[in-house]
Parts: C-alpha cells; structure tokens; sequence
C-alpha cells in the first residue's frame, strides 16, 4: 500500500470528507446498482444482496484477509489467503435509488431471516427428526440469525421495480 493523494470522490449518498480521510469506494458496486434500477425501471424484476457491511457509510480500511479462518496481513500470504471489505450498503442503495429503483433495507441478516420464519421452520423440521439432527438445526439456525454470530455482522438489500410490492423478508416500513 502507497499514499496517493487522489480527488474527492463523487459519491450518491452526498458525503464531504476532510484531507487525508481514507475511504473505500467500489465503483464496479455503484455500477452495478445503476445498471440493475435501470433495468428494473424498463423490466420488473429485483435482487438480494447479503454480505459484510454496515447500516450507513464510514471511513476507514475494512480490508481483511482471513487464512485458514484466522485474520492475516493482506499482503504477507498473497494468494493464500481470502481478501474481503465490507459493503457500503448505504452508497448502492442511494445509487440504485438515485437510478429509479426501489430499495428495501439494509436490515441485518437476522431480522431478515427471523421475518421469513426461519426459527418456526427450524422447529417445525426439528419436531420430524431425532435429538442429533434436532439439535444442529436449530445450532445452524442460530448461526445464521443470532447477533452474536452472523445475525448482526451480515446485512440485507433488496432493489426492485418502482412497481412490485415490498419483496419477502422486509417488515413493513424497512424501505431505505
């Protein structure tokens, strides 16, 4: 990594940053919000989106590298390791907005999954099965909903049609 002074970037969501801030932009994301509330505003249609991120837009390096499920420097284990930054969810959805879509969230992958009836499915499937088998349902469902494990750290997005109704998962009103 080098200092490289670079112009202001021009971001949907109207933010004004001070010299020397370091802020992550992914221009093949906002691309690709513009060209999917394109479409959906000429053909109805929509897309979920669930990944790292955060409810609104910060500064700073969320780069990681992760090897073997243990955090690494990105740069010391090039080509072993899995890079990832977190989704600005709050620039895509003012992209996406901004080009005619409709946008529902960001809500955390728990309040998502929780909304579509994910523990009453567990339950349901754990009450046809054995203990064992009753028991690592509901640890996997904890997994995906519970704050403590992924609930919280993923997020989900939907973009739409300006003329479908609100998408599955969304409680009334979440609409971005």
């Amino acid at each position: 990594f080098i200092y490289h002074p670079c112009p202001a970037p021009t971001l949907p969501d109207g933010r004004k940053f001070e010299d020397d801030t370091v802020v992550e932009v992914c221009e093949p994301a906002l691309h690709c919000a513009q060209f999917l509330a394109h479409r959906f505003t000429h053909t109805p249609g929509a897309a979920l989106f669930l990944d790292y991120g955060h409810f609104s837009s910060l500064t700073g390096d969320s780069l990681q590298a992760l090897r073997h499920t243990k955090p690494t420097n990105p740069l010391k284990t090039v080509g072993e390791a899995d890079l990832t930054a977190h989704v600005d969810f709050t620039a895509f959805a003012a992209r996406a907005r901004h080009a005619g879509a409709s946008v529902y969230g960001a809500v955390t992958q728990g309040a998502f999954l929780r909304t579509l009836g994910l523990l009453e499915r567990t339950e349901q499937l754990a009450a046809s099965t054995n203990a064992t088998m009753a028991s690592k349902l509901r640890t996997a469902a904890n997994r995906l909903a519970a704050p403590e494990q992924m609930g919280h750290l993923f997020k989900v997005l939907a973009l739409t049609s300006p003329t479908l109704p609100p998408p599955p998962g969304f409680i009334k009103g979440s609409a971005a």
